[in-house]
């Protein structure tokens, strides 16, 4: 198993993983919180292919957090996966692949696709929607009434042959080198003159860079006028005269490139999956990355099939009971950064301090492609092929120029003592020197552009401090203006199965909703919610919920869905046993308030939950911070906002009072014990333990890679076994062989203390507005999906794609499956919900 989710990746890719997944572990949350919200997480984004979950580790402990972790993942899951080989697809009109077999199907007339408008929605009509009011800003098109549904053909792997006809196009020859695959055993490969680079994984799948040193950290994503001629100048160039059409993206950046189906009609995936060609441009015009996912695929049959019209698709948005045969993806805005890169001096012996990437040659007698940082390194590279990916080095050398294409020409190198790392303050001029002003001093910025803006407040630096100067590669604007953005999530159930046999099959008749009675509460479904997940969170069976709530089918829930949950206040708790956090509020007037959660996992339950702990005498909790306490008392209300009971205490109980945290050294790696995937820490006296996150739930989180020495914040509790193996709960931890020494010291038994924060005014939601309505084809990705595919056929079909934004600014899209009823199977289709 491959535990190192960056290995692989091309140079600049891996680079920018690194980054982002820096960034990510610097967000720091209460560890049991982040128990309750890596559970989340992952039942509501699952990769097929795999993944990456960064641990957020520590601090921030109040719950009204969550949403704001939530959408820092979401966006570095994104980003990481944007960056990961995602394998799409390619038009199936005659179109000429740039390696592979033409697609085979049989070609149908282009028929207009310039809808006609429908005079029943009028422009500027308003609907109420969800609270909120929607807004069609154009009207709803006429027209087609009918479409055909295409049926996918899978890649391959491409052969060495097959990728270096490919690096021709791109004038990229010469050796080849390889990386780890898309799938388990297979390389794909990796060609560069030391500037630009192409990574080839299957015949319908390539990444292009135009300036590997340019496209790290590339976060400015430049828009141009002009840029969809650029972008059909270059797709001409290297041989893509398929049809398409170039749209801006607004979730990854930069533009997206739709293949058009043989009838005229935009060709896509999921919001969240791949797109089928996305390109960046950089500052110049020029084209800086291109992401080709191409899509080879044949007609179903001959035939159309009828569909929805898009009034009909459109009144079933409007249905709050209707979200089977709906896809819905949202997204905050993200801010697009200014940037400013460092330079360095050619022909002058300088030190610097970057992350090495070595990639091997196809041919084992060849020396591997090194690079530090996005700099393509040769000189006296000798042991950095035998480095750990993305060991973090110190290098002294010169900058040289070699046909236009810049490389460092290494003298001397060692493994750093020092970590890159970020800072945020004001940038100014003191005289003699660029002055960085943060929370932890006032540090030197050498080589600062001469027309670099001063002073520059709410500065985001990127380098590693060398006493009391910063030796910086990146400065942006990413926090000016406050943090924020780039979260989302999805909705919907997604898309029955096709029935194309031309017998329709009956639906079940829905079952309406019960009302409210004495004593019950309501709960609003969310984007990801289970049935599961909702029982275990209030404190009852799965059972009890679909019986209050006439569920026949526990697989069908909806977002927005209102469930009746029958009222757990008055419950008596007898000896419950969890793990106790404890966080300590200053209030203005100097005063602190306490407040108690308990973290358990109930009989019969697979995730941890949380309640609430009230009542007097609790404050010699205080001295048990994150370690088991047993409490007796009655449930006597339930936190909405949360979601957890409120339980006032009558007694409580330490079961080990003597009980200490230790500090361990050792290695992980992952097993399975009876079926479940689990990891196991082995420290350095030989001793085995199953990892388990603070609240009780398997970790399976592996830091650094499998084998490496780790160093860990720990507790074991007596009684807890797993598996025959004795458990223990992990609190902190960090690599601690790689760079500098890494200790740690016992803080998780001190209670969490914040300042207590500000009322939290009335939600008003946002009004929306769709901006267009088209029709597309869709299909799901097969290479993205959440659940493992039947081995069935993967039909692509008709969808209206309503997209449109907030008033806030977020932006949303909603895609509704346009085949009619005896078309389908009252079945629903896996597919890649957002989050």
């Amino acid at each position: 198993m491959n535990t190192d989710p960056l290995k692989g990746l091309n140079p600049e890719d891996a680079h920018l993983a690194q980054k982002l997944k820096a960034e990510a572990g610097q967000i720091k949350l209460d560890p049991l919180i982040e128990s309750l919200l890596d559970n989340r997480l992952r039942e509501l984004h699952t990769l097929k292919k795999g993944g990456n979950r960064f641990p957020l580790r520590r601090s921030l402990p109040t719950l009204g957090w969550i949403a704001l972790a939530i959408a820092l993942v979401m966006l570095t899951n994104i980003m990481i996966h944007s960056l990961l080989p995602n394998i799409t697809t390619q038009p199936g009109n005659a179109p000429k692949l740039p390696i592979g077999p033409a697609a085979t199907m049989k070609p149908a007339p282009v028929e207009p696709s310039t809808p006609k408008s429908d005079s029943n929605f009028p422009n500027e009509q308003s609907y109420s929607w969800r609270g909120t009011k929607l807004t069609l800003a154009e009207p709803l098109p006429e027209s087609p009434l009918d479409a055909y549904v295409y049926q996918l053909k899978p890649d391959h792997h491409a052969t060495i042959d097959e990728a270096r006809v490919l690096a021709e196009k791109f004038g990229l020859g010469g050796e080849v080198y390889q990386s780890s695959g898309q799938e388990p055993g297979t390389p794909d490969y990796f060609f560069t003159d030391g500037k630009q680079s192409l990574s080839v994984s299957t015949d319908l799948f390539f990444i292009y860079t135009a300036d590997m040193s340019k496209a790290y950290n590339y976060f400015t994503l430049a828009s141009n006028p002009n840029a969809e001629k650029i972008i059909r100048d270059f797709m001409s160039t290297h041989g893509f005269d398929f049809p398409y059409k170039v749209e801006t993206d607004e979730l990854y950046g930069g533009y997206v490139v739709e293949l058009l189906s043989p009838d005229g009609f935009p060709m896509r995936y999921e919001y969240y999956s791949s797109r089928p060609m996305l390109v960046t441009l950089d500052e110049s015009g020029q084209v800086l990355r291109f992401e080709a996912n191409l899509m080879d695929f044949e007609s179903a049959n001959d035939q159309k099939y009828s569909i929805l019209s898009a009034k009909e698709a459109f009144q079933r948005i409007l249905d709050q009971n209707q979200v089977n045969g709906m896809i819905e993806s949202m997204h905050s805005t993200s801010k697009l950064a200014n940037q400013w890169r460092r330079s360095y001096p050619e022909n002058q012996t300088i030190t610097i301090h970057g992350y090495v990437t070595a990639i091997p040659a196809w041919d084992s007698t060849k020396p591997p492609f090194i690079q530090v940082d996005a700099y393509t390194a040769i000189g006296n590279t000798s042991g950095m092929e035998t480095l750990q990916p993305n060991t973090y080095i110190e290098s002294s050398g010169q900058f040289i120029d070699e046909n236009d294409i810049q490389k460092f020409n290494v003298e001397s190198w060692k493994v750093s003592e020092l970590t890159e790392d970020s800072f945020v303050g004001t940038i100014h001029n003191d005289g003699q020197n660029a002055i960085i002003t943060t929370e932890v001093g006032n540090f030197i910025l050498p080589d600062v552009p001469a027309k670099f803006p001063m002073p520059f407040e709410s500065a985001f630096v990127v380098g590693v401090k060398i006493g009391n100067t910063i030796d910086w590669m990146l400065i942006d604007d990413r926090m000016v203006g406050g943090e924020g953005g780039g979260g989302g999530g999805g909705g919907g159930l997604g898309f029955y199965k096709l029935n194309l046999s031309g017998t329709p099959v009956l639906f079940p008749t829905p079952t309406p909703q019960p009302g409210v009675s004495s004593g019950e509460s309501q709960y609003i479904v969310k984007a990801g919610d289970t049935l599961d997940a909702i029982a275990q969170e209030f404190g009852i069976t799965v059972d009890e919920l679909t019986k209050a709530n006439n569920i026949t089918d526990p697989s069908t829930i909806y977002i927005d869905q209102k469930l009746i949950i029958p009222n757990a206040v008055g419950q008596q708790l007898e000896g419950q046993r969890g793990l106790l956090s404890v966080t300590l509020y200053n209030k203005s007037d100097g005063s602190q308030r306490a407040e108690y959660t308990l973290y358990y996992i109930p009989e019969g339950a697979s995730h941890s939950q949380a309640m609430r702990l009230e009542g007097e005498n609790l404050q010699d909790l205080q001295a048990y911070q994150n370690r088991p306490v047993e409490i007796w008392g009655t449930v006597s209300d339930y936190d909405k906002q949360y979601g957890m009971p409120i339980v006032t205490v009558e007694r409580f109980n330490i079961p080990f009072p003597d009980l200490q945290f230790k500090i361990l050294r050792g290695t992980q790696r992952n097993i399975a014990i009876q079926g479940q995937p689990v990891t196991l820490f082995t420290s350095d006296d030989g001793q085995s333990y199953v990892q388990l996150t603070p609240a009780g739930d398997l970790d399976n989180f592996i830091i650094g890679k499998q084998g490496d020495e780790v160093i860990y914040e720990t507790l074991a509790i007596p009684d807890e076994i797993y598996g025959g193996y004795q458990t223990i709960r992990t609190f902190s931890g960090a690599v601690a062989n790689n760079g500098p020494s890494t200790e740690l010291t016992v803080s998780a038994d001190q209670p969490y203390v914040m300042d207590e924060p500000a009322p939290q005014e009335t939600y008003i939601p946002p009004t929306a507005t769709i901006d267009n309505v088209e029709l597309i084809y869709y299909v799901t990705n097969q290479h993205w999906q959440v659940d493992h595919l039947d081995g069935g056929p993967q039909y692509i079909q008709p969808a209206w794609k309503f997209s449109g934004h907030y008033s806030n600014g977020d932006m949303f899209e909603i895609l509704v499956q346009a085949l009619k009823q005896e078309y389908l199977l009252p079945e629903l289709a896996p597919y890649i919900q957002g989050g």
